[in-house]
């Protein structure tokens, strides 16, 4: 049993802090603070098919679609309603995007994507439910495709990094590369095989 504490939230029913203070917040720092930085690392190719895993309010979905350009494309998929109206708002514009509401479990996309991107989700997910949620998106990704992970690593929320390493590799990704920083985050880019 891992040491880290699981928290369970209903994303459809966020608290008065985050809807009025951390989805602002988010807006405003979002993408320089948390997801170019670690985005920066993941070589996008030009015409890549990414898919954004728990894109909640497209925050994540608007950095790497501004990072691909307009060659390639991104698909965001979130268990929420709140959130994905918000994401629906802010990416209306983008016709290089698709936002869709489900669990990656029900969803048939088979070798569809280049990447898959997952930023501050997987420690939010039920633990036993985390294996079967990253065997389906492994399903998502095309021979040689990436699973790139992006994780708060603390005790009180966060996830184990050796929990997201025998997640990644008994879904048969090989560990490319990865990053930590003390017991705050863990990052870690997993490589599909080409068979």
């Amino acid at each position: 049993m891992s040491d880290y504490e699981y928290i369970e939230y209903d994303f459809d029913d966020p608290s008065f802090l985050e809807r009025y203070i951390g989805l602002p917040l988010l807006r405003l720092i979002g993408e320089r603070v948390y997801y170019r930085p670690f985005l920066s690392k993941i070589s996008f190719g030009q015409g890549d098919s990414v898919l954004d895993f728990g894109c909640g309010a497209g925050e994540s979905t608007r950095s790497i679609v501004n990072m691909l350009g307009t060659r390639g494309r991104v698909t965001g998929i979130d268990t929420s309603t709140f959130w994905l109206h918000h994401a629906r708002k802010r990416l209306k514009d983008r016709s290089n995007v698709t936002l869709l509401h489900g669990d990656i479990r029900e969803w048939e996309h088979d070798g569809k994507f280049d990447k898959a991107v997952i930023i501050f989700v997987l420690h939010d997910i039920h633990p036993i439910d985390r294996p079967s949620v990253i065997e389906s998106i492994v399903h998502t990704l095309k021979p040689g495709g990436q699973c790139c992970v992006h994780e708060p690593s603390r005790f009180t929320h966060g996830i184990d990094p050796e929990e997201v390493r025998k997640i990644m590799t008994d879904a048969g990704l090989k560990e490319t590369q990865t990053w930590k920083k003390d017991n705050k985050w863990f990052q870690g880019i997993y490589t599909k095989g080409r068979e």
